[in-house]
């Protein structure tokens, strides 16, 4: 696929992502024993393409893809395919396949932590002191030994010492990093990164990452996975293009559990303005340690990022998502799946991107409390007995393609109650009404317009909406769009 210039409209503006977990999707063994031969089991993939391009999905996301040890996290090899699931040469054919289909890939970059299993880091226990990569990790003292044996200790990923820390404030390290992002972008084709916990990552990896990036492929994705914090101190000029959007993903379920809208709305608002557009923020980068981040000098909120369609502030600032491979399935999080359109309706037109994490399109359960195996189960075993929500997903997918407003308008809240959300989504020449009812009963909610010209974005038949109301029915939604 041709990429796209740098500062011209980007392709995930208009991005509708799938996120696989590649491991548990295929059914591959939970552990890597480090000589079995590699086997395809990329096929399952590439085998739901069609599935993936129905569903409207433009972009894949694939989690851990290299050598590891267990659950991919774990890297030990940043320029091998893991073989169980594959080569290289397997996940090149993947990737050519998912471009003819018109469909983006993006990585997982896993750039913080490496396995037990990494070359230097044997090295580093099988020298020790002696060794030339003593350096190369964080916290490494040989006061003492560690509970491996190893005669040293050192810094893991939040106190997890499964995950040996990188110490990328060494020049060293670094140049090692970027190197194998810039061979998977270059030889492997893919057309972004994910940098898992971007919020340990440091400023100068950031920075130096997407100089690489511009440099060796523009149109090269960047998005960060952060937590808590100021997610604008991320979105940066020079920085990352995106995170993931955790603040929204828990106000999505829990506003319509607890039938509280304020939540949801309030985090809209914060994050994408309450005047309609979507605000900067002069807020600096603040990595704090495993807690998060602090927010910047300036204590402003607001997410934009680097100049999108129209000069507009990017629209994809934001990755959105219902569920992902770390916590529950959306439909264990509501207590009842009657909410699980309203819900999607939200994630399909809130600024940003929208990501549907495997098999929740068929409303698949698994919870956190049994395991991460229940979370990210192979897809074959997923039963797909009801297709509504697949269908209806299509459907808001289609609504993103033809409506401009929705990927690229700014927001405005119309009006809010306990169950009851109203918003608009503008350009400057389209406006979308956003109207969701997490009641059992139709309710009937006020706008601030008063006209013929609407219609219903679903149908395309004449809407008339009018300063009395909106009706919607119970469990319901409208999208309603005036061009």
């Amino acid at each position: 696929m041709e990429t796209t210039e740098v500062g011209g409209p980007q392709w995930w503006d208009d991005a509708v992502f799938y996120h696989i977990y590649p491991l548990g999707y295929c059914g591959a063994p939970p552990a890597n024993d480090g000589h079995t031969p590699a086997v395809n089991r990329l096929k399952a993939i590439a085998e739901q393409l069609p599935h993936i391009v129905e569903l409207g999905c433009n972009a894949i996301y694939l989690g851990p893809m290299f050598e590891s040890l267990t659950h991919g996290y774990d890297t030990t090899d940043y320029r091998t395919v893991d073989r169980r699931l594959g080569t290289n040469d397997d996940l090149r054919e993947l990737v050519a396949q998912a471009h003819r289909a018109g469909v983006r890939i993006v990585l997982d970059g896993v750039y913080n932590h490496v396995g037990r299993g990494y070359a230097p880091f044997r090295d580093l226990r099988d020298r020790g002191a002696s060794s030339p990569y003593r350096d190369w990790f964080r916290g490494v003292s040989f006061a003492g030994p560690n509970h491996w044996g190893d005669g040293f200790v050192y810094a893991g990923w939040e106190g997890n010492d499964e995950l040996v820390s990188l110490n990328l404030d060494n020049p060293e390290v670094k140049d090692a990093i970027l190197a194998a992002a810039e061979w998977a972008v270059t030889e492997l084709g893919v057309d972004g990164l994910r940098l898992d916990v971007a919020y340990l990552l440091p400023e100068h990896f950031l920075r130096d990452l997407r100089a690489r990036m511009d440099a060796v492929r523009p149109g090269t994705w960047l998005m960060g996975e952060v937590i808590h914090g100021d997610y604008a101190a991320f979105v940066q000029p020079g920085l990352l293009h995106a995170v993931t959007n955790y603040e929204c993903y828990k106000g999505l379920w829990s506003s319509f559990v607890d039938a509280n809208f304020f939540e949801i709305a309030w985090s809209f608002k914060r994050l994408f303005g309450e005047d309609g557009s979507l605000t900067p923020t002069t807020g600096g980068y603040s990595p704090v340690g495993g807690a998060g981040l602090g927010r910047g000098p300036s204590g402003g909120g607001g997410l934009s990022g680097e100049a999108g369609p129209a000069g507009s502030s990017s629209p994809a600032a934001a990755y959105n998502f219902a569920d992902n491979h770390d916590v529950d399935r959306v439909v264990e999080s509501l207590r009842d799946r009657r909410h699980v359109y309203g819900l999607y309706t939200l994630l399909f037109t809130m600024p940003g991107v929208p990501s549907v994490y495997y098999g929740s399109e068929w409303m698949t359960p698994g919870a956190k409390r049994d395991g991460d195996a229940a979370l990210r189960p192979v897809y074959r075993d997923i039963k797909r007995t009801d297709d509504s929500l697949c269908w209806y997903i299509g459907e808001l997918s289609r609504l993103r393609r033809e409506y401009p407003a929705i990927r690229y308008g700014t927001y405005q809240e119309l009006h809010v109650a306990h169950e009851q959300f109203v918003y608009a989504r503008t350009t400057g020449d389209q406006q979308v009404i956003v109207a969701v009812n997490a009641s059992d009963s139709p309710e009937t909610v006020p706008t601030p317009v008063s006209d013929d010209r609407w219609h219903c974005a679903f149908s395309g038949d004449p809407v008339n909406v009018t300063q009395g109301g909106l009706e919607i029915p119970p469990f319901g939604v409208r999208i309603v769009v005036r061009s």
